[in-house]
């Protein structure tokens, strides 16, 4: 898939590594993009990397958005899909964990693919939704609410920030709200009562609980019609 772009950076250079190619600008990218988040990635750390000068990646890449986008498709399509025997419900849920898994590994790959959403990696992500729900019965208005429902369920720890997470994250900090309420438990006596249990839950752990309900509900959905939803024109 990988193909040499024509196109130079005003500052290219005419010194070029003729061994460098495309592919593998993006095999160390990728492992850098894990390291370090593609927020923190810059040409000339990928540059140094390769050992060669910056100006060298703009023979294959016209910019670093370029490169990041290439390398954000190769990542999503390193996703398997699960095999079409299984029940639709498991092959979703196993995809959309597959997802946020390599999301979480890849620290700002779903920032990127959110603000590049026509990118090629970005429309490998909705396919793959896509193709198991049209497995499981959804047409048109039923996938398009499908999809958009689960387009909302994103691990906010993948949108975070750009850093490597290492483990499990908890949702709460038990003993930094305990000592907020303790100054005025009467404001937040619900959250209070329920803070021990809270505290317990990680995003790991919640994850999937979580998405089996929202699969469960996209089911029942399919059993009704629904109506193509209607654009709110602005107030005035």
């Amino acid at each position: 898939m990988p193909h040499a772009n024509s196109k130079r950076s005003p500052k290219a250079s005419t010194t070029l590594s003729p061994a460098l190619g495309a592919s593998e600008i993006i095999d160390v990218t990728v492992t850098m993009a894990r390291r370090v988040g593609f927020g923190r990635l810059s040409m000339r750390q990928i540059a140094a990397k390769l050992d060669v000068s910056a100006t060298a990646l703009y023979y294959h890449f016209r910019d670093k958005n370029a490169l990041l986008e290439r390398v954000g498709e190769h990542i999503i399509y390193s996703i398997d899909m699960p095999s079409r025997r299984l029940p639709w419900r498991k092959r979703l849920k196993q995809v959309v964990l597959s997802q946020q898994e390599v999301q979480l590994a890849y620290p700002g790959l779903a920032r990127f693919l959110l603000h590049h959403r026509e990118s090629a990696g970005a429309l490998r992500w909705i396919e793959m939704i896509l193709e198991v729900l049209r497995d499981g019965g959804f047409r048109g208005q039923h996938a398009v609410r499908a999809l958009a429902t689960l387009s909302f369920f994103i691990h906010p720890m993948t949108l975070l920030d750009d850093r490597p997470h290492a483990g499990s994250v908890q949702m709460i900090h038990k003993k930094l709200i305990a000592r907020r309420l303790a100054h005025d438990p009467s404001r937040h006596p619900r959250l209070l009562e329920l803070l021990p249990q809270l505290a317990d839950f990680s995003f790991d752990v919640y994850l999937p609980v979580a998405l089996d309900r929202i699969i469960a509900g996209l089911a029942s959905d399919l059993k009704h019609p629904v109506r193509s939803a209607k654009r709110r024109s602005p107030r005035n």
